[in-house]
């Protein structure tokens, strides 16, 4: 009883399912078909599919040219590559025209006024950017599938984001305080103005507000240009291209302050290698290395420009007059240092050199020549003239040590020095005399118990042998001689080591300023 009482119910609870089911298709049905699918738009979509040709031109008339507006948004620059002169650059293009062919009535497709369509459904410009490097982009615009905005009037706007890689001729000569211009060149590859017309939207293409800043390059402008060009292959036709002009300006704190500075800092050093003493003997080996130092910067900026020959870098310009005056700095410690051993060969100083660096150079430098200059060179009429110029007397008794940093003896321990050397060689000239005296007595004791002949050889002896007392007396005035060349020379050192450092420390400062301010007195 219970089976019978369950086969009667089965078809009951089957037929409620299927009954179920079936409301539920039907409900879901009738959402998707209100909600998901515009049938007017469909319907729309499916005319302008079946009815139009890409490939053939919007026109009614077909002399009559398609007006393509072209305009961009710079979205910001990627990287420059000054060595390879390549641009990278984020771009959106926006594109407009009107396409006679598609135009509806609003009314018989339930008051739809604009539509987006796929665009390869439509025909679309052949607007190539004529400055491409990129391979795998090639330069069409119509390569990128972005869908199409079009209204009941047939206007077309279609917009698309590009990542442009272009070539830029980099201009060098004023690296690194330079303005470089960029250009995208857009224009049609195969129609000409009679068929394709491409125009600019506005002179100035905008710059997003949302875009990055690109840490070595400012955007100043973007301007815009239209022109038209006759090509060899078609000589009676013209082409229209619009061109967007991107001015940069390169921020140069990087370059500042990692090239110039050092480069004139170390500068600096060997030119105050003049003020080391030469008896440490390191100053040549000492500008050697700072030589070699700029020109290892000298390579690191090589690396960062492109290798051009069309102009000569501003940063180039200012190493190179750099290593040439260190070089130059090298060549005056040589003679500084022949300078200051001049008195070990020959008879040091010339009189013209003597003169010229103590009675001229000497005081203009503010350097106290006063006890070479009185004791050789009092006579001399010219060394009044800079009398004047000489640095006054100080009561502070100074050391008699000669270096380079104090080459000026204290004229009181001259003088004592002077009187004692007197003293000493008056003594030792008694001395000599004495034993002279002695010598003769003993030669007439002695001559009584000699005979005459001996007596004539013994005398003969003693007339041709030397007076010691001219060989002291010519040893000490020697010796005197040595220790003033000596002082001499050490001091005209001095005088030329103050000389070279002055002059050479003018000249780095103004080939500085003229060098580094030249870009800028260029663009005023």
């Amino acid at each position: 009883m219970a089976i019978a009482m369950a086969r009667r119910k089965f078809p009951t609870f089957a037929l409620f399912t299927i009954g179920l089911v079936l409301s539920s298709d039907v409900s879901f049905r009738g959402f998707f078909v209100e909600g998901a699918v515009n049938v007017s738009e469909k319907r729309l979509i499916q005319q302008i599919a079946k009815n139009i040709n890409p490939n053939v031109r919007p026109v009614l008339n077909p002399s009559e040219a398609v007006n393509i507006t072209l305009d961009i948004t710079f979205h910001g620059v990627i990287e420059m590559a000054e060595k390879y002169q390549i641009l990278t650059s984020s771009v959106w293009v926006r594109q407009r025209w009107i396409n006679q062919l598609i135009r509806w009535n609003t009314s018989e497709y339930g008051g739809l006024e604009e539509i987006s369509i796929d665009s390869s459904l439509l025909w679309l410009p052949d607007i190539v950017l004529y400055n491409n490097v990129f391979e795998e982009f090639g330069g069409r615009m119509d390569n990128v599938k972005t869908r199409i905005r079009v209204n009941s009037t047939g206007h077309c706007y279609w917009a698309a984001p590009f990542i442009f890689k272009t070539s830029c001729h980099f201009n060098v000569r004023d690296f690194p305080f330079d303005e470089q211009q960029c250009k995208l060149k857009f224009g049609s590859w195969n129609l000409h103005k009679g068929l394709l017309d491409l125009v600019p939207k506005r002179n100035l293409a905008p710059v997003a507000k949302e875009k990055v800043e690109n840490g070595e390059w400012n955007l100043t402008s973007i301007q815009i240009k239209r022109s038209e060009d006759e090509y060899a292959c078609c000589p009676d036709e013209k082409y229209t291209d619009v061109t967007f002009y991107i001015n940069l300006k390169r921020r140069s704190l990087f370059y500042t302050y990692n090239l110039i500075i050092p480069n004139f800092l170390i500068a600096l050093l060997a030119f105050f290698s003049f003020y080391i003493p030469v008896e440490c003997g390191e100053r040549i080996s000492f500008v050697i290395t700072v030589l070699l130092s700029m020109t290892v910067f000298l390579l690191l900026v090589a690396e960062s420009i492109p290798p051009t020959s069309e102009a000569v870098p501003v940063i180039g310009m200012y190493y190179t007059c750099s290593i040439i005056e260190v070089a130059l700095a090298l060549v005056a410690t040589g003679i500084s240092l022949k300078v200051y051993y001049s008195y070990l060969y020959g008879k040091g100083l010339s009189p013209r050199l003597r003169r010229f660096l103590f009675c001229r150079l000497g005081p203009l430098l503010w350097v106290d020549t006063e006890i070479v200059s009185g004791a050789k060179l009092a006579k001399n009429k010219s060394c009044l003239l800079f009398k004047c110029l000489k640095r006054p007397k100080s009561s502070v008794p100074r050391d008699s040590v000669i270096s380079m940093y104090n080459v000026i003896e204290n004229k009181a321990n001259l003088l004592n020095g002077v009187a004692t050397t007197a003293k000493n060689e008056a003594n030792l000239l008694a001395v000599d005399a004495q034993t002279s005296a002695e010598t003769d007595i003993t030669l007439l004791e002695t001559q009584n118990s000699l005979s005459g002949q001996e007596i004539r050889q013994r005398v003969k002896k003693t007339s041709t042998a030397p007076e010691p007392q001219h060989a002291v007396s010519s040893t000490l005035k020697g010796y005197k001689d040595t220790d003033f060349h000596a002082t001499e020379s050490r001091i005209a050192a001095a005088i030329v080591d103050r000389a070279f450092m002055v002059l050479f420390i003018l000249v780095f400062f103004a080939s500085t300023l003229i060098i580094l301010l030249l870009p800028f007195i260029r663009k005023g």
